[in-house]
Order: C-alpha cells, then sequence, then structure tokens
C-alpha cells in the first residue's frame, strides 16, 4: 500500500485482496478523491469515485503547571485536549537525558514526582500524540518547578500524658518534617549519649506521628529524651534542640487496699497495686474473736496472696498493713477489702452458649480483650491506623470493637475448630504439634525433658499457650514483643491478649494480612468468623458472656516460691486445669479429651498436662531469661 497524493496525482496500488484499504501519512484539512480500480487481464476502473477530506490537526497542547510543591515532591498538571491520543512525561537529567518517564492515557492530567532535594529547580519535559501510530510531538516550552526550601528547625515536643511508669510526647504537625526520630537517654546529656542516634526506645517515625510513648519507666524519675528530624528521604538527619525532659508521676503516697481476683466456693485471691512507700506488706484475715488467722509477710514485690479453706457464700475481710522500712511502724491501707465465696456449686458452671451465631466468652476474658484492644489503638500506648495507610489501603478506621472481634475470631478457630458456643480458656496449653522425631511409641518426644518420657507422660513442655496459642515469634519491625514471659504472661489475657492486639492492628494498618501468623484462620475462616459476627455499620459485637466466670487469666494462680540454692523468695505461677475458667482443650481440635494416665502407642496430640508450676528467671549475666514449669512432688 502507498500513500495517496493530493492535486489529482494518480498513485498505483499493486494489490488489495481485502475489503478495505487504508491511506496513511496524509496531510491534515486536505481533499483526497479515492478511486477504485479492478485488475482482471486488464485494468478497469470501477465507478463510484469517492472524495474524502482529512481532519484539522489539533493545536499544540499547552505545557503542563507546577502544583503541589513541597520540599521533596513536585506535581504537575495539565488540561484535557480532545485531539490527543496519549501524553509522555518525564523530568530532565542535565548532562543525561530524562529520567522518571511515562506514557500516559489521555484522560490522565497530572503526575507527581518524588524524592527530590529541597530548593532545587527541576525541568520537566512534555510530550503528545494524536493516535497510536502518530509520532511523539514535545510541547515546547518545557516546565520548570522549584522545590521548596527545607523547613526550618522544628520546635521541640512536649511532655503530654505522665503516668507512674509512661510519658507520652507531643509534637506540632510541620509539612517541612519527613522523619522524625526519638529516643531515650541512658545517662545524663553527655557527648557518649548525643552523638548518634542509638538511644532507649530509639524509633523512627512518619511525618504524620504527633505522639510517641515511651513505658516501663520508674516512678517520679526525670527522663531526658532526644530527636532528630530531616526532610526529604535524601536529606541529612538535623538535631532537635533544646532536648526534652519529663518526669514521670510519683506512686501513691499512701497504698490503696487490695481488690477481689477470683473466688471460688473456698477460696479467694486478692490482689494490689506497687507502691513505692512500702518496703513490706502484711495481710490476713480476722478469725473467731477478732483473732489473725492466715497471717501473711510478705516482700514488696509481691502483689497478690491467695487465702484457701473458706467457707461457701461467705464474706470475709482483710486487712493490709505496710512499712516503709524495717524499723517503720505499720500502718494500714484503708478501708478494708470484703471479698465473698461462692456459693456450693453441685456441677460447675457451663461454659456453653446458647447459640453458636456469636462469640461465647467468659466475662474475665471478654472485658481483658476490650481492654487490650483499646490500649492497642489508644494513646499513650497505641495508635489508630494513620491517614496515610488508610489512603493507601483503602481500609476503614481501625475501632476497638473491630479490633476486639477479630482477637475472639482467632481461637475460634485455633482452639475449636470454628465452633464459638463454647467459652475457651486462657490456660488452654499446646495444640497438635507434630514432631519430626516422633515414634510409635513416644508422642512429641521433643517437647519433653532430654527427649525422654522418662515415665512422666503428662510432664511436657507446652508451645503454645493461652487463646492465641502464643510461642515465641518475633515480628518484624518490633510490632510485636518477643514474648519472652513464660506461661502466665501468654494465658493472662491483659498481657498476652495485649501483644496480639499490637499485631493485629499493625497487620490491618499496612494492609496485610490480618490472620496470618495463625495457620488454623487459612483459607478466610478467622475473617469469615470475625465478619459475621461484627457489625461495621452499627461498630458492634455479637458476644454472649458467662458473668459467673471473671478471671482474665482462666483461673490461673500466682503464689510465692523458692528456687536454686539461693532459695531466693519469686513470683510464681499456679496451672491447674481443675481450677480452669472456661474450656480448656489441650490441642486444637474440638472435642479431644484424654485420660489422666494417656500412654497411647500413636496421636499427634500432647496429652493433657499435670499441674505445674511456671516462672522465669532473668540472668543476670547475660542477656536472656530462662522460663520454667516445674511438677512438685507433693502439694503443700
Amino acid at each position: 500500500m502507498e500513500p495517496a497524493v493530493p492535486n489529482g496525482t494518480r498513485r498505483r496500488v499493486e494489490r488489495a485482496t481485502a475489503a478495505s484499504v487504508g491511506f496513511l501519512d496524509l496531510d491534515p484539512s486536505t481533499d483526497y478523491y479515492l478511486s477504485v480500480f479492478a485488475v482482471d487481464g486488464g485494468r478497469q476502473q470501477l465507478p463510484a469515485g469517492k472524495q474524502c477530506s482529512t481532519l484539522a490537526a489539533p493545536a499544540n497542547p499547552d505545557a503542563p503547571a507546577c502544583s503541589a510543591v513541597t520540599d521533596n515532591s513536585i506535581t504537575l498538571r495539565w488540561d484535557s485536549d480532545a485531539g490527543v491520543d496519549r501524553w509522555y512525561v518525564a523530568r530532565d537529567v542535565p548532562g543525561s537525558s530524562y529520567t522518571d518517564g511515562s506514557p500516559l492515557e489521555s484522560t490522565t492530567l497530572a503526575k507527581q514526582f518524588t524524592g527530590l532535594s529541597p530548593n532545587t529547580a527541576y525541568r520537566f519535559l512534555f510530550w503528545w500524540k494524536a493516535s497510536s501510530g502518530d509520532e511523539w510531538v514535545q510541547v515546547q516550552p518545557s516546565t520548570r518547578c522549584t522545590t521548596t526550601g527545607p523547613a526550618t528547625s522544628p520546635a521541640p515536643p512536649t511532655c503530654g500524658a505522665v503516668t507512674a511508669d509512661s510519658v507520652t510526647l507531643n509534637r506540632a504537625a510541620n509539612p517541612g518534617v519527613y522523619q522524625w526520630y526519638v529516643g531515650r537517654a541512658t545517662v545524663p546529656d553527655t557527648a557518649t549519649a548525643t552523638a548518634s542516634r542509638a538511644h532507649v526506645g530509639g524509633r523512627t517515625l512518619g511525618s504524620a506521628t504527633l505522639e510517641m510513648a515511651f513505658d516501663g519507666l520508674s516512678p517520679n524519675t526525670a527522663y531526658q529524651f532526644y530527636f532528630w528530624w530531616k526532610p526529604s528521604a535524601a536529606g541529612a538527619w538535623a538535631r532537635v534542640v533544646p532536648d526534652v525532659t519529663c518526669t514521670t508521676a510519683a506512686l501513691a503516697a499512701y497504698p490503696t487496699p487490695p481488690v477481689c481476683g477470683t473466688a471460688t466456693s473456698s477460696s479467694v485471691d486478692l490482689r494490689w497495686v506497687a507502691n513505692a512507700s512500702a518496703s513490706r506488706w502484711h495481710i490476713a484475715r480476722p478469725g473467731p474473736a477478732g483473732a489473725l488467722a492466715d497471717s501473711r509477710l510478705l516482700e514488696a514485690r509481691t502483689l497478690s496472696a491467695a487465702f484457701a479453706a473458706l467457707s461457701p457464700s461467705t464474706s470475709y475481710t482483710f486487712p493490709l498493713w505496710w512499712q516503709a522500712s524495717s524499723t517503720s511502724d505499720w500502718e494500714q491501707a484503708r478501708p478494708h477489702r470484703t471479698c465473698t465465696t461462692r456459693a456450693a456449686a453441685t456441677t460447675q458452671v457451663s461454659t456453653t452458649c446458647s447459640t453458636t451465631s456469636k462469640y461465647c466468652a467468659t466475662k474475665g476474658v471478654y472485658d481483658a480483650v476490650l481492654r487490650a484492644a483499646r490500649k492497642a489503638i489508644t494513646s499513650p500506648t497505641g495508635a489508630p491506623c494513620s491517614q496515610t495507610q488508610l489512603t493507601a489501603t483503602g481500609r476503614s478506621q481501625i475501632t476497638q470493637n473491630m479490633l476486639a472481634s477479630m482477637m475472639l475470631a482467632i481461637p475460634a478457630w485455633e482452639l475449636n475448630g470454628g465452633d464459638t458456643s463454647r467459652a475457651l480458656s486462657p490456660m488452654t496449653l499446646s495444640r497438635g504439634d507434630n514432631m519430626v522425631n516422633r515414634t510409635s511409641d513416644s508422642n512429641n518426644i521433643e517437647l519433653y525433658s532430654h527427649m525422654s518420657l522418662g515415665g512422666y507422660k503428662q510432664a511436657h513442655w507446652n508451645p503454645g499457650v493461652g487463646l492465641w496459642q502464643l510461642d515465641n515469634f518475633t515480628e518484624p519491625d518490633a510490632q510485636v514483643d518477643a514474648l519472652k514471659h513464660g506461661h502466665a504472661e501468654r494465658a493472662d489475657v491483659d498481657k498476652g491478649g495485649y501483644e496480639v492486639a499490637k499485631l493485629i492492628r499493625y497487620k490491618y494498618c499496612e494492609g496485610d494480612l490480618v490472620f496470618g501468623r495463625w495457620f488454623a484462620c487459612s483459607n478466610s475462616r478467622c475473617q469469615s468468623t470475625h465478619n459475621a459476627r461484627y457489625a461495621a455499620s452499627t461498630d458492634s459485637i455479637r458476644v454472649e458472656t458467662i458473668s459467673e466466670l471473671a478471671d482474665p487469666t482462666g483461673g490461673t494462680r500466682q503464689r510465692l516460691c523458692r528456687w536454686g540454692s539461693a532459695g531466693t523468695e519469686m513470683v510464681c505461677y499456679l496451672f491447674d486445669l481443675s481450677l480452669q475458667e472456661g474450656h480448656a482443650l489441650d490441642c486444637c481440635e474440638a472435642g479431644t479429651t484424654y485420660p489422666s494416665d494417656y500412654t497411647g502407642s500413636y496421636n499427634p496430640y500432647t496429652p493433657e498436662a499435670a499441674p505445674f508450676i511456671s516462672f522465669t528467671d532473668t540472668e543476670t549475666s547475660a542477656d536472656f531469661s530462662t522460663k520454667y514449669a516445674v511438677w512438685p512432688r507433693s502439694w503443700p
């Protein structure tokens, strides 16, 4: 095929076998007369030649304009044009060609360039074409834009919410800040402490983060915080001056009375809050004729006591004394606390709810899940999703109830095969772990001491603990504590549940798979359970609670133990399934139970553990801790 020629000049077409013929490279706004010839031994012109006119050429589009200019980004915008099929825009590189170029559809009327340097002039090149077969035409003149200069040094953050063990720092928004770095000093301001950005709790934060919380601090103590900032990804870090010093709040001048914890028909647990004024505690219960019974003298770090051999449905008053030093007088924390034992029950409290269309939970578990969810998304310890995250993921803002519902969906599958009719216990230990070295007569041998059963089928380690079967995993970016603690911390919903809440919040806000850490949640099982029991339109959870069971640990008991040759007294925890609150399976399959003398020859699940004491020993000579599970030969 050859191009047609204007002004009546004939040009031959060698052969056309198709039903249509196209002519290219014609001039705009020009008339052409087209004739068709039949060739069959000789050439014969067919009647009805046709005169056609090409369209006028589109006007050259205007160059784009600079828009939304910051210290590290520039956005170009331009007007639409009916004669344009495609655009092409790029950034000029002096001494080279151009970069960041990309073809754009005719409907695209803006492009952003990021990662630029502050206070720098940039030249942008712009092309267009009228159709896919046309050549690119460059728009003249090119567009020049200059980024803004670096922001002035931001003002230092200020001390916000302060408690006895935490400090929250607040800062004002600053468009010139690309990233923050904040760290807590380990020593007073010295060259060693300030020469680098490496401090306790040091973290790099995005420009949208306006609150930074530090916890685990000591009461009534001044802490110094250092800050750096930079204006762009390629910019240099600059230190904010002056540094910020915040002082934690002092503990109450006088200890507060204990609170009633878990109660059975024959026992009561009491707990109280640490206080710097107390060097020792003394707690007891009044006996006959006002005499003290079951009196306890406790160290300052001991914050609970359990009283047993009590009568059902009976109120007991427990006075608590404290002593500032070994030579000080004893003083009472008032008012005294009165706790009541439960009524004697002929049957255990049912852990089954009336429906499967709601979550089923003990009151202690549900309340603790709500507390953990609230703590994970509110200051000073947490935060909801940032606007940048919501824009990037397209997800709605996370709420306390949404997060709590996602937390409750996991145990249903991790422990109970998706059944939501039973209230599960945080005391649940282990799941079905198929160990590599299991043989026909030694189940999960790697869970046992020295990889030997030694005749004790019910004395073994539990790789999964609590409602979420927490192992010792570490999440990237330190979003989750390594859960270096023992059984008690992982079974306590206020502690282990908070770590789970932080992980789920992080995954949700980042647009990741929320339930990806739990194998049982594969195939969208947990997501479906959450969707069916959480109403986003009203931000509400469908849940039924068992109000008689109020312990967030599921029935674990805090005790005092001595370990090793030194015999130093320490806090330890009793795990006894006979004291459980809720339904405690020993593995992940619904309805799986084993007799206490289990000796089966082959089964992929570990047998139910006998009652044991759990504690964590922190080494003083190295940066690690050791977790222990001890099965005493007899109980006091």
